[in-house]
């Protein structure tokens, strides 16, 4: 993973598993709440929550028997970052907006900053417009109060959301000048954390020396810092930077020392996360049977800490191995467990992708309905993300994704099924879509009150949610609608004039298009694609798919 387009987002986040501990969990005669928190935000302050979060969780519960509700909100927050890894990002982010609208967050600065930060860094793996919009109030209320350190903290995640949406050059300045604060303020976290941001930019700009120079310092402020085991983002981009310069020996050393830590200090997250990593560097240097055990000791640890994500990592990993090496219902297996560890966390730019991986395997199975029905799910799941997604790169990678599974699905309806009439209703809706796309107005309206943005964009956010849970045709037919009537109503567009995108606006009918045709009349579809293209050739009476010449072969003979 890398800081560029969706698929390397969780790399930018990554907070629960960015440190390792040295210490142990809170003793349990440590009955004095506020000394719990400021242990717990020096923690915090270095990305240290696998440490922080039990210090949090024990003085929630003494500010709760105090009835002291300002001061258990803020612990119960660090808590749930450091509890990330095995929680929903949705709903996370939902909690957190409630929050934010409560009396205790409007009327005190420091809290809402702390709720605001926590946001930010949520809805960078979930929203990254409303990410955007979290940090520039952070910015702004941090400069407000006075506090220099969050303000430059707030200005390089903004940073970061910059290249995201396409910005490079802009992202650089903020994150630049956060490095040059964080290195005035003394501020080892963020040091530590924009120098792997940089190395990271740098080596997925072809230049891994470079990147390696940056990573070396974050790890020697790790090693200077008594709090600090190691980073997990210094270790992962210098094993990638080193790869990149095809040092994959020194690479797989520095992950081996990495995980023999993690496994002296008893961290089976951080372990778990190092053997994914692993499994992805030996799969890719063609060793594919450590890369399964490596894969294999990843689910099992990640399982027992309930790390859902790297669950889901490790088993797309292990999905394509054993689909690579002919074990078909193994990978199948794999890739079900995976889809599921994805959707208890609403994993939502890599769902659909997935899903995809999952119906090709049981079509490979011959479980063509039930691939048939996976497909249309994961179709379902672009549509509904597509209503929030405004960066270009976010877009661009859902939509490569969407075209990709639309292709799958077309070939499994003719090739599998027989069934060119379903082929028709999937190539339609595809192009269908590609125009509602472009047809949507995804700027909201300028004078649109706060509360009323954020009711839509809250109910947008559950819906997703429920959308990626549902297996139901109906059900998400449904829930589609009224993720449109949100749309509508965030953009106080005027397509509700129009047929509806979703729900009238669906694709003609075979029937009714045929009717349409007089017995001299043929209309030709084309679905153009590698190994092979296909027309479907529709008659007043009759449809057939023809098979002819690949994409790149026609395209030259043209």
């Amino acid at each position: 993973m890398g800081l560029a387009a969706v698929s390397a987002m969780p790399i930018v986040v990554a907070a629960a598993l960015f440190c390792a501990p040295l210490a142990a969990q809170p003793r349990p005669g440590d009955s004095n709440p506020k000394r719990l928190i400021e242990k717990a935000d020096r923690l915090a302050w270095l990305y240290n929550w696998y440490m922080a979060g039990p210090l949090y969780g024990q003085a929630e519960k003494l500010y709760e028997q105090a009835g002291d509700s300002r001061n258990a909100l803020y612990a119960k927050i660090g808590r749930l970052r450091s509890e990330w890894e095995t929680m929903s990002f949705p709903e996370v982010s939902e909690y957190l907006a409630t929050e934010l609208d409560s009396p205790l967050a409007q009327n005190d600065a420091q809290l809402r900053l702390w709720i605001l930060d926590a946001k930010g860094a949520v809805d960078l793996e979930v929203n990254v417009t409303s990410a955007r919009q979290e940090y520039e109030e952070a910015r702004d209320l941090a400069r407000k109060v006075g506090d220099k350190a969050r303000e430059a903290r707030a200005s390089g995640e903004l940073g970061i959301i910059a290249f995201m949406e396409g910005g490079t050059g802009n992202s650089i300045e903020l994150l630049g000048g956060a490095l040059r604060t964080s290195i005035e303020l003394k501020d080892v976290g963020a040091h530590i954390r924009y120098l792997n941001l940089m190395g990271n930019g740098l080596t997925l700009f072809g230049r891994p020396e470079d990147g390696i120079r940056y990573f070396d310092r974050a790890l020697q402020l790790v090693r200077s810092t008594p709090e600090l085991d190691t980073s997990t983002m210094a270790v992962s981009g210098k094993a990638r930077a080193l790869i990149a310069l095809n040092k994959r020996a020194e690479a797989e050393k520095l992950f081996q020392e990495t995980l023999a830590r993690a496994r002296l200090r008893n961290h089976g997250g951080l372990a778990a996360s190092i053997l994914t990593e692993l499994g992805d560097e030996t799969n890719e240097a063609g060793e594919r049977t450590r890369a399964i055990e490596f894969y294999e000791e990843a689910v099992t640890l990640a399982g027992a800490n309930e790390l859902h994500r790297v669950v889901a990592m490790a088993m797309f990993g292990l999905a394509k191995l054993y689909r690579d090496i002919g074990d078909l219902e193994k990978a199948e297996d794999r890739a079900a467990k995976g889809v599921e560890a994805s959707q208890k966390v609403g994993e939502t730019f890599e769902l659909p992708a997935r899903l995809a991986l999952l119906a090709r395997l049981r079509s490979d199975r011959g479980k063509f309905e039930d691939a048939d029905r996976l497909y249309e799910q994961a179709e379902d799941v672009v549509d509904g993300l597509l209503v929030s997604v405004a960066s270009p790169n976010s877009r661009t990678s859902l939509i490569g994704a969407m075209s990709q599974i639309y292709i799958d699905h077309f070939a499994l309806t003719v090739d599998r099924l027989k069934n060119p009439a379903r082929a028709l209703e999937v190539l339609e809706r595809a192009r269908g879509r590609t125009a509602a796309d472009v047809l949507r107005n995804r700027d909201p309206i300028p004078n649109i009150a706060s509360r009323v943005r954020t009711a839509h964009e809250r109910e947008i956010a559950r819906l997703q949610i429920r959308l990626m849970r549902t297996p139901g045709r109906d059900e998400r037919r449904q829930i589609l609608e009224k993720l449109f009537d949100e749309e509508q109503g965030l953009t106080g567009t005027t397509l509700h004039q129009m047929p509806r995108l979703m729900g009238q606006g669906q694709p003609i009918e075979l029937a009714k298009l045929q009717q349409s045709l007089r017995p001299d009349e043929l209309v030709l579809v084309y679905a153009l694609g590698e190994p092979k293209s296909y027309c479907l050739v529709i008659d007043d009476k009759a449809i057939r798919a023809v098979i002819f010449w690949p994409q790149t072969r026609l395209e030259s003979a043209i």
